[in-house]
């Protein structure tokens, strides 16, 4: 196998890996939104909500931001790691 070879099938393993990671980040988008579509969902169905409702359904929001932000992130570092070599 000559280096021209080794090169190519490098940049086809990359380019694979590279759209594998992309497609995992809209994914992780895509569930991130279905699961506030629901807890909005849980919101409006249950017409009295109580004070430490409102705040669970507030913190489980906020912990699928920062869930999501982090694997978004990491997938993107990812990203720029396989860009690189």
């Amino acid at each position: 196998m000559n280096n021209d070879e080794r090169l190519t099938m490098l940049y086809e393993i990359t380019r694979s890996r590279i759209a594998e990671f992309k497609s995992q980040q809209w994914a992780t988008t895509y569930c991130a939104a279905l699961i506030y579509a629901a807890l909005v969902l849980c919101k409006v169905l249950i017409e009295q909500t109580s004070k430490l409702e409102t705040v669970v359904l507030n913190l489980i929001a906020l912990s699928v931001l920062l869930a999501g932000i982090n694997l978004v992130n990491r997938f993107s570092q990812s990203i720029v790691e396989r860009q690189s070599q």
